[in-house]
C-alpha cells in the first residue's frame, strides 16, 4: 500500500515569488493560444469550443508536473479563455474550465502520492529514443488525419450507432496506446507507468467526462447551469486552498488527498447526471478523450522525456504544491 509523501510535498518551503507568477502567466498563454488553434482546426461540432485533436492538452500534463498547482490552474484558466473566445456562455465555460483543471491535477496527484520523480530514466535508451520518434509520426498522422478531408478520409469511416468516425484517426489513437505499452515493458520506467497510468489515460477520461457534459447544459435551468459553475469554483478554490495548507503542514496531506479524491468523484457524477441522455454526450467524451489520449501520449510524453531534465534544474520547477 502506498504511503503518503508528506516530507516530500513539505520540501517546498520557498515562498511564492515573482517567477510563479510570471511561469503561470506565460504557461496559461501558451495553452490559450494552442487550444485556440485546436478548436478552429479539429472541431467537435455538436460542442463550441471542444476539439478532436485538443493540442493544448499535451501541455497540461507536463506543466503540471513541473509547476505543480500553477500548471493545473493554468489549463482551467486558459479553457475559460477559449471559451469565451469560442462564444461559449459564461456559465457553460466556467464549468468546463473544471474538466482541463482536472486533466492536469489527476497526473500530479498520482504522482505526488506514489511519490514518483517525473523525470524519465530509462534502463534502454536507444529503443526508448526509437519509440518517441514513432510517437512522433504518429501524432504528425493524426493530425492530418483530422485536418486534411483528403487524407482522412483515405481508410473511411466506421460507423457507430448514430456517428460516424475517421478510421485513420482511430487507428492513430490504437497506436499512440500500443507505442505507450511498448514503452513501459521496454524501458522500465517508474515514471513512465505513472505517466500512462494518470496522465494519459487517468487524465483523459475525467476531463472528457466533465467536459463533455458541456453539451446537456443549454437544456438545463439557469439556476442548474448556475449551481454548476460555483461548483467548478468553489472545487478549483479549495483544492488550491487544501494543498496550500498542506505545503505549511504536511500533517494535513492525507486530509488534502482524501478530500480532493470525494471532490473529484462529486464533480464526475455531476457531470454525468448533468449530461443525462443526451445524444453529443457519447460522440463529445470520445472526441475529447480520444483526442488527449493522443497528444498526450505523442506530445506530452515528448515534452517530458526531453525538457524535464533542464526544468527540474532550474528555479520554476515546484517540488512542492505551489512552490
Amino acid at each position: 500500500m502506498a504511503t503518503i509523501p508528506e516530507t516530500r510535498v513539505g520540501m517546498g518551503k520557498r515562498p511564492v515569488t515573482w517567477m510563479h507568477l510570471v511561469t503561470f502567466a506565460v504557461v496559461t498563454g501558451v495553452c490559450t493560444v494552442l487550444a485556440i488553434f485546436a478548436v478552429i482546426a479539429a472541431p467537435v461540432p455538436p460542442a463550441p469550443g471542444v476539439s478532436g485533436l485538443y493540442i493544448a492538452a499535451a501541455i497540461y500534463v507536463p506543466v503540471a508536473l513541473w509547476f505543480g498547482l500553477w500548471g493545473a490552474l493554468a489549463g482551467g484558466v486558459s479553457a475559460l479563455l477559449v471559451g469565451l473566445y469560442s462564444g461559449v456562455p459564461l456559465l457553460f465555460a466556467i464549468w468546463s474550465m473544471l474538466a482541463d483543471y482536472f486533466e492536469g491535477l489527476i497526473p500530479l496527484l498520482g504522482f505526488r502520492l506514489f511519490n514518483v520523480d517525473p523525470e524519465f530514466k530509462f534502463k534502454r535508451r536507444g529503443t526508448a529514443n526509437l519509440i518517441v520518434l514513432l510517437l512522433a509520426l504518429d501524432v504528425v498522422v493524426a493530425v492530418l488525419a483530422m485536418t486534411t478531408p483528403a487524407i482522412g478520409g483515405l481508410l473511411g469511416q466506421i460507423a457507430v450507432g448514430t456517428f460516424k468516425f475517421n478510421v485513420l484517426y482511430l487507428l492513430t489513437f490504437l497506436v499512440a496506446v500500443g507505442l505507450l505499452v511498448a514503452n513501459v515493458v521496454v524501458t522500465g520506467s517508474r515514471a513512465w507507468t505513472f505517466y500512462v497510468i494518470f496522465g494519459v489515460l487517468g487524465a483523459s477520461i475525467v476531463s472528457g467526462m466533465v467536459g463533455a457534459s458541456v453539451v446537456a447544459m443549454a437544456d438545463m435551468s439557469a439556476g442548474t447551469m448556475l449551481l454548476l459553475a460555483l461548483v467548478s469554483i468553489v472545487v478549483q478554490a479549495g483544492t488550491i486552498a487544501l494543498a496550500i495548507l498542506a505545503q505549511r503542514n504536511p500533517k494535513l496531506t492525507p486530509i488534502f488527498y482524501i478530500v480532493t479524491a470525494i471532490l473529484i468523484a462529486v464533480c464526475l457524477a455531476l457531470a454525468l447526471v448533468a449530461a443525462g441522455k443526451s445524444p453529443a454526450y457519447p460522440l463529445v467524451f470520445f472526441g475529447w478523450s480520444f483526442g488527449d489520449v493522443i497528444v498526450l501520449a505523442t506530445i506530452g510524453s515528448m515534452l517530458m522525456v526531453i525538457l524535464t531534465p533542464f526544468i527540474k534544474r532550474t528555479q520554476v520547477y515546484i517540488k512542492g504544491w505551489i512552490s
